[in-house]
């Protein structure tokens, strides 16, 4: 159950920002721009990064499967990210091969936002947004920084940072 809110509650953040529309349309640009395979290559000479789709995507499922990489990291926001990342066909969401999308600097700066909400700034680790990537292993740590940051503040911001039946029983 929990799993599903913080997927469900990762996509209701994509859906309220006002180019979520823009985001589905490159995603379709991109799938129909995507060059076909040789019909020559056979699976065992076909690179992974290939064969996973973008090569961000691919290092961002790499690192979510690797257990010492996030270990900080609440678990059911790891199990929902592997999750969506498995499914993932497109690019990622956040970074783009010049640094954080218009959308990635929005969620940065309304989660540097977060003492107007009653939250903590420092809370949340966030990737720098002027940092520009040099590899797809980079992207990958930011994108992922940025998730886990994501995951975090709506989980912070529902009431999640302690258990309520343990502060009150009138809870």
């Amino acid at each position: 159950m929990r799993l599903g809110a913080l997927v469900t509650v990762l996509l209701g953040f994509l859906a309220a920002i006002p180019m979520a529309g823009g985001l589905a349309r490159a995603q379709t640009q991109d799938q129909v721009k995507a060059p076909p395979a040789p019909a020559e290559a056979s699976p065992a000479t076909a690179s992974p990064a290939a064969a996973l789709g973008d090569p961000v995507v691919a290092a961002i499922r790499a690192k979510l499967a690797d257990p010492t990489a996030a270990k900080d990291a609440h678990p059911g926001d790891l199990t929902a990210l592997t999750e969506f990342y498995a499914s993932r066909g497109g690019p990622a969401l956040w970074v783009t091969e010049m640094g954080f999308s218009a959308n990635g600097q929005q969620v940065l700066f309304e989660i540097e936002k977060a003492d107007a909400w009653g939250l903590d700034p420092a809370s949340f680790i966030l990737p720098r947004s002027d940092a520009l990537t040099a590899t797809p292993q980079a992207e990958a740590e930011a994108e992922l920084a940025l998730d886990l940051a994501i995951l975090k503040y709506a989980r912070y911001a529902r009431g999640g940072r302690f258990t309520p039946a343990k502060v009150s029983a009138l809870f």
